[in-house]
């Protein structure tokens, strides 16, 4: 009598287990969902302004390969005294926001700063017919600091006859 109930109970734990299976293995699965997505991202080691400038440029180079734009993700300083950025390469183009006309002066007092007026200097150039914009840094007396952008015009190279001649294009 007691091993047909243990037999019972062992016979209908199996079918259970088997029913367990088939409904798992039934079961559709569904696709991949995206967990985490990495931009790919530039880092550059820097000393002063006119050398984050410098990676800035850079970072569109390095970005444009992805059909991304630079956005700046960090800035830290280093333990030798210079200064790291780390640029995420965003996809898609430039934000269309008006820049602000060459020529002009912006005031600034961080880093953050800088790398907006002279982003803002680029797309006004880059709407105006122009590849860049070229920029320099002052200290005035009362120690803040001024970066002055101009648009640089664009070259064009032509096929003349057997040569190659360079032509400025000035801007639009």
């Amino acid at each position: 009598m007691i091993g047909f109930p243990f037999r019972r109970a062992i016979g209908v734990g199996s079918a259970l287990g088997a029913a367990i299976l088939l409904a798992a293995c039934a079961q559709t699965s569904s696709p991949p969902q995206q967990v985490r997505t990495d931009n790919p991202s530039v880092t550059y080691k820097y000393l002063g302004d006119q050398e984050l400038i410098s990676a800035n440029q850079k970072a569109v180079t390095y970005c444009n390969q992805f059909n991304a734009v630079p956005t700046t993700k960090t800035i830290t300083e280093t333990s030798d005294g210079m200064k790291q950025v780390v640029f995420d390469c965003v996809p898609g183009t430039a934000p269309t926001a008006r820049g602000t006309p060459p020529s002009t002066s912006y005031t600034y007092t961080t880093d953050q700063e800088l790398l907006l007026a002279q982003r803002n200097a680029e797309l006004y150039c880059r709407e105006h017919g122009s590849l860049r914009a070229v920029s320099s840094i002052s200290t005035d007396a009362d120690g803040s600091k001024t970066l002055t952008a101009r648009c640089k015009a664009v070259a064009k190279t032509c096929q003349t006859g057997g040569g190659r001649d360079t032509v400025a294009l000035p801007p639009a």
